[in-house]
């Protein structure tokens, strides 16, 4: 909470519905969300498939470390806005 702060945020994932459910289970069910909080995720891997972006995202890191993982997500995810506003 004290990451996130006073905004209202939009919770990003590539493949994250595991995730997210587990992330939510921090704070009880999905009605105790804090309040103004999307009860969903969006998925990075939906949007390439709106998209229609073939290639697979390919993590760098084999290991799976969240923090590197998320960075990746986060650029993919301007890189595909960058795209849309060019293409459609």
């Amino acid at each position: 909470m004290e990451f996130i702060g006073d905004d209202i945020p939009e919770f990003w994932g590539y493949f994250s519905d595991y995730d997210w459910v587990v992330f939510c289970w921090l704070f009880g069910p999905m009605v105790k969300l804090p309040k103004d909080w999307p009860i969903y995720c969006r998925d990075l891997k939906q949007e390439m498939d709106r998209l229609n972006i073939k290639p697979t995202l390919e993590l760098e890191n084999s290991n799976h470390n969240a923090l590197d993982d998320a960075r990746q997500i986060k650029q993919s995810y301007y890189s595909f806005k960058e795209f849309e506003k060019l293409c459609f």
